[in-house]
């Protein structure tokens, strides 16, 4: 329903824009390559550690079907995404000499400038997302709140929306380099507080303020960069430009999720190796392994006075090792915004080190 929504209004709003050049070929080869490489890049790497990265696990299967190959799936698939995006490469490279259309101009990434600015958004919106992750991930499995209140925590984030065009318009008169670098910078300080209120066990009002700074610092610094570039680039390539910054960031953000759930979940059974639920009925331990595998959240059983002797026992061993599961995971939500943190600070690197001065592609000779 979203899509015709968005497919009527751009038919009826979006005003029509001459082209200025002529297709000379659409580049259909191109656009399997890049989409069957960066499917094959984003599956393997979400399901390396339930397949293995390099060797396959014992009686594994895949779609259904027994696995009897040595070589895991996650490898085989991002072997083969590699090698597609090296083809692509040299794909776009050629059609580009040859003046023919491309899915993706590499000269752009000649540019410094677009090189560092896409840099800067693409973990900057890695780390917006992964922060709406973990913060879900921290309120369900830590706070034990329902997804109602879940959502009401993250809600500060849409609020800030609101206001974000609003500043981001007032701050045109001031360089968007400068925006850039001051709303990163206030971005890293929101997602240091996070940690800080992971570490303290959630803070009342330190998620809720963060969220908001977060969601305003993101669409702030995301406008100013992304007006920075446009500067860079030339008129004739900005249509390239963004669309490939775009790319780029959506791709990181999926990767950056990826990545945060696989340190939650490791470092988690690093942490939980060392429990044994064998002391427990079935019931139970089939609970604290979906919570371990953060695939279902619990709250800790609570003894009534109709409550039996034996059930007493088993209840307290069941909220003792709840509680420690839960402070394992802790442990990963904290290491994750650990590498949220890193994720902003080298965006705020890569947006200090966008250029001044305009910079220009030189257009290839026609052969």
């Amino acid at each position: 329903p979203l899509v015709v929504v968005v497919a009527v209004g751009t038919y009826r709003l979006v005003p029509v824009v001459p082209s200025t050049g002529s297709l000379r070929s659409l580049d259909f080869a191109g656009s399997i390559m890049i989409v069957a490489s960066l499917g094959m890049t984003l599956f393997g790497v979400h399901h390396g550690s339930r397949y293995g990265w390099l060797w396959s696990r014992e009686g594994m299967e895949f779609f259904g079907r027994p696995w009897t190959f040595m070589v895991s799936p996650t490898a085989i698939l991002l072997g083969f995404g590699l090698v597609l995006l090296i083809v692509f490469t040299l794909l776009e490279r050629w059609r580009t000499k040859r003046r023919l259309d491309v899915v993706l101009d590499t000269r752009l990434f000649r540019i410094s400038g677009f090189v560092w600015g896409t840099l800067a958004m693409a973990l900057s919106t890695s780390a917006y997302y992964a922060v709406i992750l973990v913060v879900s991930l921290y309120a369900e499995y830590i706070l034990g709140v329902d997804k109602i209140k879940t959502g009401l925590m993250l809600a500060p984030l849409g609020i800030a929306a609101i206001f974000a065009g609003g500043i981001a318009a007032r701050t045109s008169r001031f360089s968007r380099r400068t925006i850039g670098i001051t709303s990163i910078g206030l971005q890293l300080t929101a997602v240091l507080s996070l940690v800080a209120a992971f570490y303290t066990e959630g803070l009342p009002l330190v998620i809720p303020a963060a969220m908001f700074v977060l969601g305003l610092t993101w669409i702030v610094g995301l406008a100013a960069i992304s007006s920075l570039i446009m500067e860079i680039i030339p008129v004739d390539d900005s249509g390239q430009a963004a669309g490939a910054q775009t790319t780029v960031r959506f791709v990181g953000s999926g990767l950056a999720m990826v990545i945060v759930t696989a340190i939650v979940i490791a470092v988690t059974a690093y942490q939980a190796q060392k429990l044994w639920f064998t002391d427990l009925i079935a019931s139970d331990r089939k609970t604290l392994n979906a919570i371990e595998r953060l695939s279902h959240p619990a709250v800790p059983k609570v003894v009534t006075n109709e409550t039996s002797r034996a059930d007493r026992r088993e209840i307290r061993r069941y909220n003792k090792k709840l509680k420690q599961i839960q402070k394992d995971i802790d442990e990963g939500i904290d290491s994750a915004g650990l590498a949220i943190a890193l994720m902003v600070l080298i965006s705020l690197i890569a947006t200090i080190r966008i250029p001044h001065q305009r910079e220009r592609v030189t257009p290839p000779e026609r052969v």
